[in-house]
């Protein structure tokens, strides 16, 4: 089961420990630190959109808090997001879906053309030509192999 969780994440407390030029880069580890801790897993992914909403105003003035979206995949792999996406970022993935059923539909058609052709029904007649062109092919063969001996 997919499992989704919503965090609040305090993030001020351990950027201030920091020299100034480093914060954004803390706020990032801490957020992973706080999301292993709560979520009890093995690896945690950070969401670009949530990576920019971090560093959006530079690597020395992270947010003091962010709301944060986890859920996890059948994989056990948690992914993190933030919980209330821009207006830009639900743009962005729509574009980034559309792109991806785009991209399946080619891979469709291109294996329906790699795809030898089938063979098509044929008529009753056709099949016993057919027939009878192995037999005679089958005789000469034979035929052959004789006149060899």
């Amino acid at each position: 089961m997919a499992e989704e969780r919503i965090y609040n994440v305090p993030l001020r407390n351990n950027w201030k420990k920091v020299p100034k030029w480093r914060r954004s880069k803390r706020a990032s580890t801490h957020l992973r630190e706080f999301l292993l801790k709560h979520t009890n897993a093995k690896e945690i992914k950070i969401g670009q959109f949530l990576n920019e909403a971090i560093w959006k105003h530079g690597g020395e003035n992270p947010p003091g808090k962010i709301k944060v979206k986890v859920t996890e995949d059948e994989d056990g792999v948690w992914k993190a997001e933030l919980a209330e996406l821009s207006e830009r970022a639900k743009r962005i993935i729509k574009q980034k879906e559309e792109l991806e059923k785009k991209r399946k539909k080619r891979l469709d058609i291109l294996k329906e053309k790699l795809k030898a052709p089938e063979e098509e029904e044929k008529t009753e007649e056709e099949k016993k030509e057919e027939e009878e062109k192995k037999k005679k092919a089958k005789v000469t063969k034979e035929q052959e192999m004789q006149l060899k001996k």
